[in-house]
């Protein structure tokens, strides 16, 4: 602050600010003497920040703003003492702590992450993802569908649900055209493009794309079984399984045909329907000319140029190719 009686083109010096008393300072120095280093004033600190900021502010009018030196060292002493003493001492405590090597470094980086879950040993370092990660010990799921019963705990995962209303997919693989629903299904696909195989089963020779199928195969050796139907007594080693089969108990059938007036309970027997549309025939016979809808239809026929006949009938000697054959002879 200028001196009033200064003269016209008298520059501004150390000699023509006020001098006030500087206990609280000297408090401030002697207890930054305690901790043995020379740490920075704090109230230097918050200053460069407001002036960084005032800056900002001064470069978006096309003015630039220059304070000496001894300004900012006679502007640090004057904030210094506004700054509650106890208030000092934590910021020099926190100050020296970084220069004390490896425990130092661990704290700062403890720090990053001050959100800790009390369950388990995550830490985040926004709140937001502290409280969604919350939701995986509470079970809670405030995040509803307004178009089906489905509830989530994430809201992204409602998102990505639903596009299975709307048939969004704007995850495009640029090697066949084949869409997704969400990018972590567009890259288990690409591998099969790539051929890569990257989860192996312990117990057999069986490889696979993605972590997931993995998991539900291993139910096969173990026999686990965890999804469960609320309304009879099945139980499902997957819940793709389970969310199909309760169809058959709701009588939803969400998959339609735009070329009729078909509607299906799963998504691939709708892909099988189109077929009859498009007369698209995929599955080739290597012996034969003959080509089929389903998979299941050319094994089926395979067993016309094998001779295999695993079917066979619990009361007689006959064996049979096709088990609709086996229940037909049954009957008789």
């Amino acid at each position: 602050m200028a001196n009033d009686d200064a003269g016209p083109g008298v520059p501004i010096g150390v000699d023509h600010i006020k001098k006030e008393p500087q206990d609280d300072y000297r408090a401030l120095n002697s207890s930054a003497e305690l901790t043995g280093s020379s740490a920075p004033c704090v109230g230097h600190d918050l200053l460069a920040t407001a002036d960084s900021e005032a800056a900002g502010l001064k470069r978006r009018e096309g003015t630039f703003v220059s304070v000496p030196y001894e300004m900012q060292e006679l502007q640090c002493l004057e904030l210094a003492r506004e700054i509650p003493l106890e208030l000092q001492k934590q910021e020099i405590s926190s100050v020296t702590s970084d220069d004390q090597g490896v425990e130092g470094r661990t704290a700062t980086t403890q720090q990053q992450k001050p959100f800790r879950c009390g369950s388990c040993t995550a830490a985040f370092t926004r709140s937001w993802n502290h409280k969604r990660h919350m939701l995986t010990h509470t079970q809670e799921r405030p995040h509803r569908c307004g178009l089906c019963d489905a509830d989530f705990s994430d809201p992204r995962t409602l998102k990505r649900h639903l596009r299975r209303h709307t048939g969004e997919r704007p995850h495009k693989c640029g090697e066949c055209g084949a869409d997704f629903r969400d990018p972590s299904a567009l890259k288990r696909h690409q591998r099969r493009h790539t051929g890569e195989s990257p989860y192996k089963c312990g117990h057999c020779a069986g490889v696979f794309y993605d972590s997931s199928s993995l998991k539900r195969h291993l139910r096969v050796h173990t026999g686990e079984r965890p999804y469960k139907c609320r309304e009879c007594a099945a139980d499902f080693n997957c819940s793709g399984t389970l969310n199909r089969h309760l169809r058959t108990h709701t009588g939803e059938r969400p998959h339609k045909c735009r070329h009729c007036a078909a509607v299906f309970c799963q998504s691939t027997t709708l892909k099988r329907h189109l077929r009859t549309h498009t007369t698209e025939r995929p599955y080739e016979c290597k012996l034969c000319p003959s080509a089929f809808i389903r998979a299941y239809s050319l094994k089926r026929h395979l067993r016309m140029h094998t001779g295999e006949r695993p079917y066979k009938c619990g009361q007689c000697a006959t064996e049979f190719s096709d088990p609709s054959a086996l229940k037909h002879h049954l009957r008789m």
